[in-house]
C-alpha cells in the first residue's frame, strides 16, 4: 500500500465504484478539460473534498510529493525550451500545466489512501470487466509501492557511491550515462521482484484465470448516486467551460 491507509475517512463508507469514478476519473479528466480560468474552482473543490472526508494532508504529500516535484521540473524545461513565446507566457504556461497535473496526481493519490487493492479489483469485476483485468489492477496496486521503495533505495545507494542523477549542463554526457545506468538497475530489479512477487501470489492462490469472489457489500446507495452524479456534472461543466470564454 502506498503511504498510510485512511481507515477512519468517511470516504470509506462510499461504494468503491463511487470513489473510483470521483477520484480516478472525474477530477483528473476535469483538470485537463476545463479552461485555465476555471482551474482555481477545481482546486477549491478538491481541497473541500479532502477536508470533508478527513484525509490527512501529510499522507497525500507523501504519496504525491515526489511525482509533483519531478513533473514541475520536466514541465519547466519543456515550457522554457519548446514554447516560442515571451518569458511571461512561458512561465504562465508552466504554471497552468503544473496545476493541471497536480490536480490529477493529488486526486489519484487519494484513491489508494481510502481504497484497498482488493476493493478496486472487485469494483472492476462488478462493472463487467474481465477477471484478468481486475486481478491485474489489484496486483499493480500492491507491486508498484514496493517498486517505488526499491527505486528510492537504489537511488540513494548510487548517490553514496558518487553517482549523481542531477542534470549538470557541464557534464551532460556523464549525466545521461548515470541516468541510463540507474534505469537499467531499476529494470533488472523490477524483473527480479516481479518474478518473486508472481511466484508468491501463485503460492497463495491468486490466479489470472480463476475468478475471485465479489463482495456482496458492493451495492450503490443514495449517497453513491449523489457522488456519481456530481462526478459526471463536474466533467460536463469542465467541458462546457471551454465555450464560456
Amino acid at each position: 500500500m502506498i503511504g498510510k491507509f485512511e481507515y477512519d475517512s468517511p470516504m470509506r463508507k462510499l461504494d468503491v465504484r463511487s470513489r473510483l469514478v470521483l477520484l480516478g476519473i472525474a477530477f483528473p479528466v476535469s483538470a485537463f478539460l476545463t479552461d485555465f480560468k476555471f482551474l482555481p474552482v477545481i482546486c477549491l473543490l478538491l481541497i473541500l473534498l479532502i477536508i470533508t472526508f478527513k484525509v490527512k494532508v501529510k499522507h497525500i504529500a507523501r504519496n504525491a510529493g515526489n511525482y509533483c516535484i519531478f513533473l514541475f521540473a520536466i514541465l519547466f524545461l519543456v515550457s522554457m525550451i519548446l514554447v516560442d513565446e515571451p518569458i511571461t507566457t512561458r512561465l504562465l504556461t508552466w504554471i497552468i500545466m503544473s496545476t493541471r497535473f497536480t490536480i490529477a496526481i493529488v486526486s489519484s493519490s487519494l484513491l489508494p489512501l481510502v481504497t484497498k487493492p482488493e476493493e478496486i479489483a472487485q469494483a472492476l469485476l462488478k462493472i463487467g470487466l474481465p477477471h484478468s483485468i481486475g486481478i491485474s489492477v489489484m496486483l499493480a496496486f500492491r507491486f508498484f509501492p514496493m517498486l517505488l521503495s526499491k527505486s528510492s533505495t537504489i537511488r540513494y545507494s548510487l548517490r553514496f557511491r558518487g553517482v549523481s542523477l542531477r542534470i549538470n549542463p557541464l557534464k551532460i554526457r556523464q549525466t545521461i550515462h548515470n541516468i541510463f545506468f540507474y534505469f537499467m538497475v531499476v529494470f533488472a530489479t523490477t524483473v527480479e521482484m516481479g518474478t518473486m512477487f508472481g511466484e508468491t501470489l501463485v503460492g497463495r492462490g491468486y490466479s489470472l484465470h480463476r475468478p475471485i469472489t465479489v463482495s456482496p457489500e458492493l451495492r450503490l446507495k443514495p449517497k453513491d448516486f449523489v457522488i456519481l452524479s456530481s462526478a459526471v456534472t463536474l466533467i460536463f461543466l469542465s467541458y462546457l467551460s471551454q465555450s464560456f470564454i
